[in-house]
């Protein structure tokens, strides 16, 4: 899966992909690079095809 999330970091808004293999995997990713960060909003996509599986979500 490859997940897509926008961030804000306190100084301003970043968006992210990364390819992981589930939503755990994911912010845990997030949190190891980032540290402190507001997820505004994340979405998850098919690598295959690219096809939406899930519509934006909240964080």
């Amino acid at each position: 899966m490859v997940y897509v999330a926008l961030l804000y970091e306190g100084v301003g808004q970043r968006l992210v992909r990364y390819e992981a293999s589930n939503e755990a995997d994911f912010f845990a990713k997030l949190d190891a690079r980032f540290g402190c960060y507001v997820c505004l909003w994340f979405t998850e996509e098919l690598i295959a095809n690219n096809e939406k599986v899930h519509p934006q979500s909240p964080c």
